[in-house]
């Protein structure tokens, strides 16, 4: 059986995992699951608008073990089935999110400077040399 992200966070800190989960949702304003279902179903809606990928693929993808499970998900929080998103171009993929964090797509070098700040800076700068 495989652990989840967070079941690997817990011997890090060295608490409980309902102390972890409750200082994570204090931290980032939303419990774990959520920030990253939220995230996985950014980077699948990001997929479905830049890529020709199945959409099977992209539910597997993003976590899901039944198309219709990713499916449902999806239009729940998109608000259209996953093909028809993909139709739409008019829509972007970010969700409302209480601690301003996104999924970026690779290639993007960009984050949020500071949180509830929407300017942004290149994180190539960071780089040394």
């Amino acid at each position: 059986m495989s652990r989840t992200w967070l079941e690997w966070l817990w011997p890090a800190v060295r608490t409980c995992r309902d102390t972890t989960s409750i200082d994570w949702s204090a931290a980032v304003g939303e419990p774990p699951g959520a920030f990253r279902r939220r995230l996985l179903l950014e980077r699948a809606a990001h997929r479905l608008m830049s890529t020709a990928d199945a959409v099977i693929d992209v539910g597997f993808d993003a976590g899901y073990a039944a198309p219709e499970a990713f499916a449902r998900a999806f239009a729940r929080t998109f608000g259209a089935s996953p093909s028809d998103f993909r139709r739409r171009r008019d829509v972007g993929y970010e969700l409302p999110a209480p601690n301003g964090i996104h999924f970026y797509p690779p290639g993007a070098n960009a984050a949020p400077l500071a949180r509830g700040s929407s300017k942004m800076y290149d994180l190539q700068g960071l780089r040394g040399g």
